[in-house]
């Protein structure tokens, strides 16, 4: 009986991948990663602009305040509301007022909504005076009795701008020259100059997150229209509510 024959073994040696192949990959992988990357920034620039970027402030509606201090911006007869919740020492609120200012500015000079805005001061003791919010919420209701819109709008606008970092202030003569810049008359500069309304302000504010909370927000910025809370978080809200 013939011996069994070993098999001989293969010549075959695996082919190791190609460093171009490798190269290729990696490229690929890192335009894929780039362009997910830029596309996030796109997506990040178009959802923080402000909306109607350019219209600036109200032009032509009239504003008036309440006995309970609401601020009320624009027509009589338009056909939607919308109230606001907010504290001017609030970055929230600031942001808020970046985003979607102007455009709540543009529908209101158009009829198509009014504005009612609840003026807050739970935020004093994050200012180094320690009354920062209860004063700008006084200075708002000093322009907003003048009747003069236009110049509340700037003036609600400016105090954004103008808003102090936490711990730090605004004194009473500094909000009287934003709301001179903004175009209040002397009346109004004199009326934030002295403190006048503070006082109602601090009872307005008390009266203002009542409301809110009766309206089941939490914090501000709040938006509330028919008795419900807004989720302003979607870049379209206002759009959605007015149905433009």
């Amino acid at each position: 009986m013939s011996a069994r024959k070993t098999p001989s073994k293969s010549a075959y040696t695996p082919e190791k991948p190609s460093n171009s192949a490798t190269y290729i990959l990696g490229a690929i992988a890192v335009v894929i990663a780039a362009i997910a990357v830029v596309g996030m920034v796109l997506w990040q620039q178009r959802t923080s602009e402000p909306v109607d970027e350019g219209y600036g402030t109200v032009r032509e509606a009239p504003v008036a305040i309440a006995d309970d201090g609401v601020i009320v911006l624009g027509f009589p007869d338009a056909p939607r509301s919308i109230a606001i919740f907010e504290d001017h020492m609030c970055e929230g609120c600031q942001s808020f007022e970046r985003l979607f200012g102007q455009h709540i500015a543009r529908v209101v000079d158009e009829g198509e909504i009014l504005v009612e805005y609840n003026t807050m001061n739970f935020l004093d003791p994050a200012s180094g005076s320690g009354t920062y919010s209860t004063r700008a919420a006084a200075a708002a209701e000093c322009v907003a009795e003048t009747g003069n819109g236009a110049a509340f709008s700037a003036f609600h606008a400016a105090l954004y701008e103008a808003k102090p970092r936490s711990g730090e202030d605004r004194t009473n003569a500094e909000l009287a020259d934003v709301a001179r810049e903004a175009g209040a008359d002397d009346a109004a500069v004199d009326c934030i100059t002295t403190g006048a309304r503070e006082d109602a302000a601090r009872e307005h504010a008390d009266l203002a997150r009542a409301a809110m909370e009766a309206a089941g927000g939490q914090g501000t910025p709040t938006v509330v229209a028919d008795g419900e809370i807004v989720d302003w978080n979607n870049r379209h809200w206002l759009n959605n509510l007015i149905g433009e």
